[in-house]
């Protein structure tokens, strides 16, 4: 395989299913041991392999310094450096990087270049407080963590370092979070799903049987992309949820584990599912029910981007998050035991299946009209 970059003393340039990678290995002694320090830079996570290439020389020079420098002579990373580091050492899916490298672009982007020894306490307090002017509380939070995860990433790595955040305060947001509509009735679901398969997406069967799926057993989205004929039982009417669609550190759609250990559970088959569910059994048990025509599995963005035009195009408002709480919302109506709600859900808690179910408007006016 003909390599594309110069070679360089300590990097080596692989290919994979995913694309270019440069691998750091670089040997040294330790303890009289014979020891190498190892680093991989994934080219497809940065916008161009020359930018991941560049990125690895350097890491590759700095490692050269730690290794071979006293503790106290080594000089410390950017902040820039820092924050890449911890996605190396945390392991982070690719989603997760993509939206804490969003945030940092926002929040701490113009001290990218300044090493983390030059960062006084003073100068993180106000650049959260200024960021705070414009910015939610959730925003502002998630900003704090970013920085506070960068000093523990050199501590980890055993930098000179101060950690600074320890005298820095969460300010207080000043832009108030709306509240996002996450209510939707039966009438109105019936309605979009109608709209739905009237339109002209390829994949309009698919997405109507997902959201089929999700209304009558409350699973989310991506426990319902990751179904496969085995999580079928209907021999005991039964669905086992233990799985779903999301991002690693080198993919954006793999199958993952579930968010939690209460999200592992059993869910009956009601009858209305049945047939459904008979209808998109695949031939190999271990074969996905819903997936791309390529065979992969359902694409998050493609099916929220079908759901919310034909949501426009009928004037329904309508996500595939909102059978959640309309689940939630059904059974706790029906006076269901919690705990049978928080289990149906996936819950680690009953606070939290009580926060997914919505009081409609004739449930308030009923309130106040009962009230003595």
């Amino acid at each position: 395989m003909k390599k594309k970059y110069k070679k360089e003393k300590y990097i080596s340039e692989k290919e994979n299913k995913h694309g270019t990678s440069f691998q750091i290995c670089i040997p040294y002694n330790a303890d009289g041991k014979r020891k190498y320090y190892t680093e991989t830079i994934k080219a497809w996570k940065f916008p161009s392999d020359r930018v991941a290439f560049d990125f690895a020389k350097k890491r590759r020079d700095m490692a050269l310094l730690n290794l071979t420098a006293p503790v106290s002579l080594r000089p410390i990373p950017t902040v820039s450096e820092l924050f890449e580091r911890r996605f190396e050492l945390s392991g982070m899916s690719i989603e997760n990087y993509n939206r804490a490298k969003s945030l940092f672009k926002s929040s701490l982007q113009k001290f990218g270049n300044i090493s983390l020894s030059e960062i006084k306490a003073s100068d993180i307090q106000s650049a959260l407080v200024e960021y705070a002017e414009t910015h939610t509380q959730p925003c502002v939070n998630r900003a704090y963590s970013i920085w506070k995860k960068i000093f523990e990433t050199a501590q980890m790595d055993e930098y000179n370092v101060t950690n600074k955040m320890l005298s820095v305060q969460i300010p207080k947001a000043r832009k108030v979070i709306s509240k996002k509509q996450t209510s939707i009735t039966k009438k109105d679901f019936d309605a979009f799903c109608t709209a739905l398969l009237s339109s002209d997406f390829l994949n309009k069967e698919i997405h109507w049987n997902i959201l089929q799926v999700m209304y009558y057993t409350g699973m989310r989205p991506s426990e319902v992309f990751a179904l496969t004929a085995d999580d079928i039982d209907f021999k005991n009417s039964r669905i086992t949820v233990s799985k779903a669609v999301g991002s690693t550190s080198d993919s954006r759609r793999e199958i993952i584990r579930v968010k939690t250990q209460d999200s592992i559970r059993i869910i009956p088959i009601v009858p209305q599912l049945e047939s459904i569910l008979r209808n998109c059994i695949p031939t190999s048990s271990s074969e996905l029910l819903f997936k791309e025509r390529d065979g992969s599995p359902i694409d998050v963005k493609h099916f929220s981007h079908d759901i919310a035009i034909v949501s426009k195009r009928c004037g329904i408002p309508f996500n595939a998050y909102m059978l959640r709480h309309l689940f939630s919302t059904d059974l706790f109506a029906m006076n269901e035991n919690p705990i049978t709600i928080k289990a149906l859900m996936g819950h680690s808690s009953i606070n939290m299946s009580a926060y997914y179910a919505n009081a409609t408007e004739d449930d308030k006016k009923d309130a106040l009209n009962r009230r003595k």
